[in-house]
């Protein structure tokens, strides 16, 4: 939950005049996200599938992390882009597969854990994040001014969202599931 803050805000100070830091690095959300999910995927498939795939994304956010830190960024962007190109399409689709797993849960479990919530905010952040990453890439400040804006709206509505999920599950725990036995089960051979 606490993991969403750092990956979706971008709080930055700068450094010297080539290079600035995170205030909330991605990579320590992801990390959060990481050990998140490790305890999350026994209880559903659409959690043990991005598993790693959350850690792949926080080593790839220490890398540019790095970058922007001493400034190679600043001279070589056409080299980072690609790469925050795909740490943006990794975190949305890991946050889409954490969502359906709460789904997943709800209807395997016949309890509410909010994914209804979580999928009528998860479209605007979508949008919030796509919109910043492609002004920041074009230079439209004033965009990425309001894109940041509705990020810092969406992120607090969907980590406010993930808390009253956490909750649910407090009080309803879901199921355990052999996940290798549904992924046997769902292959048509």
């Amino acid at each position: 939950m606490i993991g969403f803050a750092f990956v979706f805000l971008d709080l930055s100070i700068a450094v010297n005049e080539l290079g600035a830091a995170e205030i909330l690095p991605d990579c320590i959300g992801w990390f959060f996200v990481f050990y998140g999910l490790i305890k999350l995927s026994p209880t559903g498939k659409n959690f043990a599938k991005v598993k790693y795939l959350s850690l792949a994304t926080g080593l790839l956010s220490v890398i540019t992390w790095v970058l922007d830190a001493v400034g190679v960024s600043k001279f070589f962007g056409v080299f980072t882009l690609p790469l925050l190109g795909v740490i943006c399409f990794l975190t949305l689709f890991i946050t889409y597969r954490i969502v359906e797993g709460v789904g997943d849960a709800e209807n395997e479990n016949n309890a509410d854990y909010g994914s209804r919530r979580l999928y009528k905010v998860f479209l605007p952040l979508c949008i919030a994040e796509s919109i910043t990453l492609l002004a920041s890439v074009f230079g439209m400040t004033i965009i990425f001014v309001v894109g940041s804006i509705a990020l810092l709206i969406c992120t607090v509505i969907f980590t406010v969202f993930l808390y009253q999920t956490k909750k649910a599950y407090d009080e309803k725990p879901p199921k355990r599931i052999d996940t290798e036995k549904n992924e046997d089960e769902n292959n048509d051979y």
